[in-house]
């Protein structure tokens, strides 16, 4: 179980670098956050 918990925090770490890096390099979705969380909670709905 420790194993798949350190995988899973070094994902999300990987992830969130790639976050940063996009954000710095000014790679930024259309819109406010709200407008990207309106976004992610559509396509969840179609994904269903």
């Amino acid at each position: 179980m420790l194993e798949a918990e350190e995988q899973a925090a070094l994902d999300l770490r990987s992830r969130l670098v790639a976050g940063l890096e996009q954000a710095a390099a000014g790679d930024l979705a259309p819109g406010s956050g709200a407008d990207a969380i309106r976004r992610a909670f559509a396509r969840a709905r179609q994904a269903q």
